[in-house]
């Protein structure tokens, strides 16, 4: 099989607030954008083919303007990379969506918000998954796409809620959803806390969490996972 080298992040939550900081808030929300940046510029070093972004890369659709120029702007400073977004809860493909209302980098690939799939010949790579359309999302029994049976590459990209049930605002993603989706490795976002790569059938899938904390009680292991 084909390989491709991607990094797998999620819910940097640029422009939050973060209110209880006080008079060190705003200095907090360029802090996280920093952070966004070190990211791109570590896919860079890595030689990264794929950055899959797994939702909420910013806490609402009223992100400042500076905030969403700046983000657009550090994804086109990396033109051979390919960004797929899943839009999560906070950041939805609604109508004020900020990835709507502008001209997006290149280099940018937002997964729709019914199930798509972004296929990149060049390095044998399809990239599945869907967007929040709004800030709650059913969960889905079985993905509607099957990949086909070559030597490519299935990724998935989702913002979602592992359970044992649909019975989730959150996008249910269930094992019998992961093992009957024929995915290579299954990117998620939602939850903040890091979990390790994890099979079922033939499918790897994991959290990144989020880089950062978003307060004081999230203080375990932080990053994003790079890896083939």
């Amino acid at each position: 099989m084909n390989t491709v080298k991607i990094l797998h992040c999620a819910d940097i939550h640029i422009g939050a607030a973060l209110s209880f900081l006080g008079d060190t808030a705003a200095q907090r929300k360029y802090e996280t954008l920093l952070t966004f940046e070190r990211i791109m510029d570590t896919a860079g070093k890595e030689d990264v083919q794929i950055i899959a972004a797994a939702g909420d890369i910013f806490d609402s659709n009223k992100a400042e303007d500076e905030f969403v120029n700046a983000v657009f702007k550090k994804i086109a400073s990396v033109p051979d990379i390919k960004v797929v977004l899943s839009a999560g809860n906070h950041d939805p493909l609604s109508a004020d969506s900020p990835f709507k209302n502008r001209e997006l980098p290149q280099n940018l690939f937002v997964l729709g918000e019914k199930d798509d799939c972004i296929i990149f010949d060049d390095i044998k790579t399809r990239v599945y998954g869907r967007s929040f359309g709004d800030v709650y999302l059913k969960g889905e029994k079985s993905f509607s796409i099957t990949p086909p049976n070559d030597d490519y590459v299935n990724l998935m990209v989702l913002h979602g809620e592992l359970r044992s049930d649909l019975n989730s605002n959150y996008n249910s993603v269930t094992a019998d959803f992961i093992k009957e989706s024929g995915m290579d490795y299954i990117a998620l976002g939602h939850v903040h806390k890091h979990s390790e790569p994890q099979k079922i059938g033939s499918t790897y899938y994991a959290y990144s969490g989020c880089p950062e904390g978003q307060g004081f009680d999230e203080t375990d292991e932080k990053g994003v996972y790079i890896g083939e």
